[in-house]
């Protein structure tokens, strides 16, 4: 059985349709499993042991539509689940060429025209999005699957002496402006946490979030800021971390797919769907009343969530 995977982006996302993928080839361990993502987001994907090849979408141009069908179609595929459910991922779906082609209903679809492309639709019955993807594999006969990831993580020399502490870390950034912290209150966190209860601090950026780590450091001096780092080596980084303190984005997900509990500040998005599925991490939510809408203008609910509150949730793994 061949199987092409389609979920281009964004990171977070990508971490959310792994345990379907890890799913997947426990069910059928002979296989081929073909993933389809962009060119952004595919070091995260390389080198993952359960995916025999890795095909990336070079442009979202009729240029590099052309060419993913020419590619795709060679493969000739058995199977192929859209686990994005945009009119792209749709029609790279159909694209394919494959026979069978699997995404959400109409009703669920994040652009519900994408159904169009699909033979065979599935609505979710469950509430997490890791959850409904994995009922996208039902068709193909795999049901009540365990939770895994198993991300492919770098081997890194020369690593900050902060990580043979076990630091907490914090995430400064932040993909949508609903689910930014401000940084002075990040660095209200890392000083009570380096001075009060004695942990070393280690504080993660991405790119254009440079000045607010060093806006943390400013105010925690004894806190560390990481090194710039690509999302695998973010991974290994996270690894070696007793708890990361981030908003719901996408280190806060990979910090869960390598192991590593969290502390995930959630002001827009639905915890019971997007929070981390996770025994051992924790949410933190601002005053009510909720409202689950990052989309949202005019307010930024994340930002109102109390230094205190996030320190007592975090006291119990430092």
């Amino acid at each position: 059985m061949k199987v092409l995977l389609v979920r281009l982006s964004a990171f977070g996302d990508i971490i959310h349709t792994l345990p379907a993928l890890c799913a997947l080839r426990d069910r059928f361990p002979d296989a081929r499993i073909h993933w389809l993502v962009s060119k952004k987001c595919a070091s995260l994907l390389s080198g993952h042991p359960d995916i025999d090849k890795l095909h990336v979408l070079k442009s979202s141009s009729a240029g590099g539509f052309l060419d993913a069908r020419g590619v795709l179609r060679s493969e000739r595929f058995d199977i192929a689940i859209d686990f994005q459910g945009l009119l792209k991922s749709g029609l790279l779906t159909w694209l394919s060429g494959s026979p069978r082609r699997i995404g959400r209903a109409f009703t669920h679809c994040r652009e519900k025209p994408a159904a169009a492309f699909y033979n065979e639709r599935i609505a979710p019955g469950q509430k997490h999005v890791i959850r409904q993807n994995m009922e996208l594999l039902e068709p193909p006969g795999v049901s009540s699957p365990a939770l895994h990831y198993r991300l492919a993580l770098p081997e890194m020399t020369d690593l900050p002496d902060v990580f043979s502490q076990r630091p907490a870390a914090i995430n400064v950034g932040a993909g949508w402006p609903t689910k930014y912290y401000p940084p002075e209150k990040w660095g209200e966190l890392a000083l009570h946490i380096t001075e009060r209860l004695g942990c070393a601090v280690v504080v993660f950026w991405g790119p254009g979030e440079e000045s607010d780590a060093l806006r943390v450091k400013e105010i925690a001096p004894l806190s560390v800021v990481a090194p710039p780092t690509t999302y695998p080596e973010m991974g290994k980084l996270l690894s070696l971390c007793r708890v990361l303190i981030s908003a719901e984005t996408g280190p806060l997900h990979l910090s869960v797919a390598v192991g590593t509990p969290t502390v995930c500040l959630i002001g827009v998005t639905d915890p019971d769907r997007n929070g981390p599925l996770d025994e051992r991490s924790r949410v933190v939510l601002p005053p009510p009343p909720h409202v689950w809408d990052y989309r949202r203008k005019g307010s930024n609910p994340t930002a109102l969530i109390p230094v205190s509150e996030v320190v007592e949730a975090v006291r119990p793994y430092l």
